[in-house]
């Protein structure tokens, strides 16, 4: 289960989906040592490489103020 998303892993595709497993560097400086790697889903590891902290923070007070 990805620890990000909350949802299952899915396996055994031929094509990566939103829900394959994927490596993740914890600290982008340090590389995929010992450590600092952890297993997130695809979709997880997309948002976090394309946004950064300021941006999701953002996303998320316009979403929580969005009239739906």
């Amino acid at each position: 289960m990805c620890p990000i998303i909350g949802e299952k892993f899915v396996l055994g595709k031929k094509v990566i989906s939103d829900f394959s497993p994927t490596l993740d560097r914890i600290d982008n400086n340090k590389g995929y040592v010992k450590g600092n790697v952890r297993v997130i889903s695809a979709k997880a590891n997309a948002v976090k490489n394309k946004a950064t902290l300021d941006e999701l923070k953002l996303m998320l007070k316009n979403w929580e103020n969005a009239k739906l």
